[in-house]
């Protein structure tokens, strides 16, 4: 799809959105299972604001609504359009309850994990590719290297395992693609960057530190 394609169809998603759409506030909507966006748990709501869709055929060909959905379990408020664009905003983080991260490397990855949650796949590969930066400077490797000699590093340094290689290689073309190229980056790349960091900053910060902060037995 080229650029002017793109946009066209964006503006006429959005103009059919507001000609067949009213918000409606209630107590009661049309329940929704969803995954909140903020505290990360599996819901069912019927609580929200929900919409009028003015074409009864239209209403026919798509039994689902579109809603802001309040959270039972965090009381914040997630919008999903099953109907115009399958939405949902935020989407569900990836798990980042992480520990023993060193804060600078946190925060980046944070950011990326945020990025993800508002659809900004390019957005979350190039924090991605910063983050790992970030971690091979702190494990060790010098300061403004290639991305793809810190990728080395990891694999060279044995910072990943040695049934990881393919990782390796597929994260490197995944950020090559996301700085270097046009072309926009998809949700599957950006989970592939965030799982591989995930990876990463479990296996050399939070496991070996569970490890040495336990206490040995009484002898």
């Amino acid at each position: 799809m080229n650029n002017e394609d793109y946009f066209e169809d964006r503006v006429d998603n959005r103009d059919l959105f507001k000609d067949k759409v009213d918000w409606v506030l209630k107590d009661s909507i049309q329940e929704k299972n969803f995954q909140c966006g903020y505290c990360g748990k599996s819901v069912n709501s019927s609580k929200g604001i929900t919409t009028i869709i003015h074409n009864d055929a239209f209403i026919e060909q798509h039994k689902d609504i579109v809603g802001v959905y309040i959270c039972p379990n965090c009381n914040r408020p997630t919008f999903i359009d099953n109907v115009f664009s399958q939405t949902q905003v935020p989407l569900p983080k990836i798990d980042n309850n992480l520990q023993n991260i060193p804060l600078e490397v946190m925060e980046v990855y944070q950011e990326a994990l945020d990025a993800y949650s508002v659809g900004a796949f390019t957005g979350t590969t190039l924090l991605c590719r910063k983050l790992l930066m970030h971690i091979a400077v702190d494990l060790g490797a010098k300061e403004n290297e290639s991305f793809a000699e810190y990728v080395k590093f990891f694999d060279e340094q044995h910072y990943i395992s040695p049934r990881s290689h393919n990782w390796v290689d597929e994260i490197r073309k995944i950020g090559n693609k996301a700085n270097h190229k046009l072309d926009m980056n998809t949700k599957e790349e950006a989970e592939k960057d965030l799982i591989f960091c995930e990876m990463i900053l479990k296996s050399n910060y939070e496991y070996p530190n569970e490890i040495s902060n336990k206490k040995e037995p009484n002898q």
